[in-house]
């Protein structure tokens, strides 16, 4: 017999975190798991560099883009400031990008 919602008790746990116990995702966060993938493909720190008054990208370094109200990882492809998106997600809420960036860490870590 089914159980209906009606007949749970309001403080009964469930299966699902509630808001009160799941963590925000915060940009901090993000920009170290970037940090750490920098260092996991020993990749440059910062996306830029001032070279003779003018910007130059540091190609290989990841970068978090923020847009619509997500973010995205950009791999910096060359020295105009061109990027790729080597998590093929596009923008996205906080928390499924640091699902997506601590595997990604996961799997370089694994291909060592």
């Amino acid at each position: 017999m089914p159980i209906l919602l009606t007949s749970l008790k309001r403080n009964q746990p469930t299966d699902q975190p509630t808001k009160d116990k799941q963590m925000r995702t915060s940009i901090k966060t993000l920009e170290a798991l970037c940090d750490w993938i920098n260092e996991a493909t020993n990749s440059p720190k910062t996306p830029y560099t001032r070279v003779d008054g003018r910007m130059k990208g540091n190609v290989g370094n990841y970068h978090l883009s923020q847009a619509y109200g997500g973010v995205c990882v950009h791999l910096m492809a060359n020295e105009s400031g061109g990027v790729s998106t080597p998590i093929w997600s596009g923008h996205i809420p906080k928390r499924e990008a640091e699902s997506q960036m601590r595997a990604f860490l996961r799997g370089l870590e694994l291909n060592k």
